[in-house]
């Protein structure tokens, strides 16, 4: 009876107390709730990629592990190499949120997610700045086909009905062949067609111009093939390319020009037959 009262007076006392615990691995004088404090003593810990920290799962995969020098690995079997390292898989994405703290209390570096404009800011600790993206560089491919290709002759105009195989940026109208240059910027710009079978007597050529404004003043870049003797049943190329430097608004198109031949036209293989344009 005596033991039992002893008993109950020590439960009364262990409700009524207010009790603290810690826990310390490799720690005699834990400071915090949950301490663990690694072997700094030990030969492993001279190599600052040694884990002082690992969770694996059940098929002994390290999916988080903490390295001597503070560096944070998630995914499996990754070795940290910065502080946080997310590439020991495939599936190394990031999910940023938002947040309400202001630019100057997140400080300098923070980033997170602005559903408002569904952009990605970051704070340079003082105000919250958006990452823009890079308008997508001007790639304009058209190519020349027979059907529907004109080809006038003498002429500076533009050579029209070409077939657009890519425009990223809507610059080009292939039913006029004129490209108007999206914003400022060097462009390259290529032509190349390749003209029927023909005969042709001496002193006979052909051209094929860029032509381009320059502050409304129409420019003009020539690529001329001559034919010094008379030739029949012969194929020619006729190639040009230059780099401009364009203003937004500004026009390009290009033109093909013959002396002393009649009525050419162009090959069938429309990959002879092309006009590049590219911002570098």
């Amino acid at each position: 009876m005596k033991n039992n009262r002893i008993f109950a007076t020590l439960l009364i006392l262990l409700f009524n107390l207010n009790l603290f615990s810690q826990i310390a691995i490799n720690s005699n004088d834990p400071t915090d709730f949950e301490s663990i404090q690694s072997a700094s003593l030990s030969v492993y810990s001279k190599n600052p990629e040694y884990p002082i920290l690992k969770i694996s799962d059940f098929l002994n995969n390290n999916i988080f592990i903490i390295n001597e020098n503070g560096y944070v690995g998630l995914g499996k079997n990754v070795t940290p190499k910065v502080r946080l390292d997310l590439r020991g898989d495939s599936e190394g994405t990031i999910a940023v949120g938002n947040s309400n703290l202001d630019a100057v209390t997140a400080g300098a570096g923070a980033i997170r997610y602005n559903p408002l404009t569904s952009l990605i800011e970051y704070s340079n600790g003082l105000t919250w700045i958006t990452m823009k993206k890079a308008p997508p560089k001007t790639n304009v491919l058209a190519v020349a086909r027979p059907a529907g290709f004109t080809l006038i002759v003498p002429s500076d105009q533009p050579i029209k009905g070409w077939t657009m195989i890519r425009d990223i940026t809507n610059s080009f109208n292939p039913s006029t062949g004129v490209f108007t240059a999206p914003d400022n910027g060097i462009y390259a710009v290529t032509a190349r067609l390749l003209i029927k079978t023909i005969n042709t007597p001496a002193d006979a050529s052909c051209e094929l111009n860029i032509f381009y404004t320059d502050n409304g003043v129409a420019q003009g870049v020539k690529s001329v093939y001559p034919i010094i003797a008379p030739t029949s049943g012969i194929d020619i190329p006729v190639f040009n390319k230059t780099y401009l430097y364009l203003k937004a608004g500004d026009k390009v198109h290009v033109s093909f020009y013959s002396y002393l031949l009649n009525s050419p036209s162009i090959s069938e293989n429309d990959q002879l037959n092309y006009i590049n344009i590219v911002k570098v």
